[in-house]
């Protein structure tokens, strides 16, 4: 397991632009994956989050799989709370646990991937 960090001065983005970032891992046998982030430049100081995860592939039917985040405000915002919700936007519906929708991670149940 390797963790890695990208770090972008703010100047550097231009607002209401979007940005994707793609990552590529190659194993020694020649056996790939990547994941893929879209950023948007904003004038205003939004939280910042971040999935932590394995990508395509990653997980085996049979096991259940636990999505978590990490989430950033401002120091303005860091008074107050923030609302999170997990959605799901691709791939054959599954139920989200109504239980950890609403937190920081988002546990899957086994077999809610299908075969």
């Amino acid at each position: 397991s390797s963790t890695g960090t990208a770090e972008l001065n703010a100047g550097m983005l231009s607002v209401g632009a979007q940005y994707t970032f793609v990552l590529r891992v190659t194993d020694k046998f020649g056996l790939s994956s990547q994941a893929s982030l879209v950023v948007e430049g904003v004038s205003a100081s939004v939280p910042i989050m971040r999935i932590a995860g394995r990508g395509l592939g990653g997980f085996k039917r049979s096991r259940s799989a636990m999505l978590r985040s990490n989430v950033g405000l401002s120091e303005c915002a860091a008074a107050g709370n923030a609302a999170l919700l997990w959605q799901q936007k691709a791939g054959p519906a599954l139920v989200l646990s109504a239980k950890t929708r609403q937190s920081s991670s988002l546990f899957i149940p086994p077999l809610s991937f299908r075969a």
